[in-house]
This record gives structure tokens, sequence and C-alpha cells, in this order.
């Protein structure tokens, strides 16, 4: 009987070990999770950022586009206004400008 206790100490002394050794193993895991969770916000704050910038020159190009329109509208009148002079000047119709 005194063996048979001394085997079952052995074995459930054993088994206490893999059991520290896995919870180690998981407690290592959860670690390397932990850093990837880590990584993976990082990423999405750069993601943001970059949306950011992006929506940013957007509204940049938006701008410019507005400002050629209102270039190209001076030039419109600016033609006209030339048209209108040389009909007046040179006594040519529309038609022959």
């Amino acid at each position: 009987m005194a063996i048979m206790c001394i085997t079952i100490g052995s074995e459930h002394k054993s088994v206490g070990s893999e059991h520290k050794s896995v919870g180690s193993q998981h407690k290592s895991v959860g670690s390397e999770h932990k850093s990837v969770g880590s990584q993976h916000k990082s990423v999405g704050s750069q993601h943001k950022s970059v949306g950011s910038e992006y929506k940013s020159v957007g509204s940049e190009h938006k701008s410019v586009g507005s400002e050629h329109k209102s270039v190209g509208s001076e030039h419109k009148s600016v033609g006209s206004q030339h048209k209108s002079v040389a009909m007046s000047t040179t006594g040519y119709s529309a038609s022959h400008l």
C-alpha cells in the first residue's frame, strides 16, 4: 500500500508539473495575442491617419477645381470682350470672327 501511495504521489507531482508548464505556455500565448492586438491597433490608427490625409487631398483637389472653373469663366468673359471690341472697331459682324 505504501508503494502505491508513493507511485500515486509521483504521478500527481508529474501532472502538477505538466499543468504548470501548460499554464506558462498559455501565459506566453496570451502575451503574444496582446502584442498582436497592439500591432493591429497601431495599424488601424495608421489607416485612419492615411484616410484623413486622402480626405484632405480630396478637399484640396475640389478647391483647385473650383479655382480652375473660375479662371475658365474669366477667360471666357475676356474672350467675349475681345470679340465685342474687335467687332466695334473693325465693323465686322460676329460671323466673320
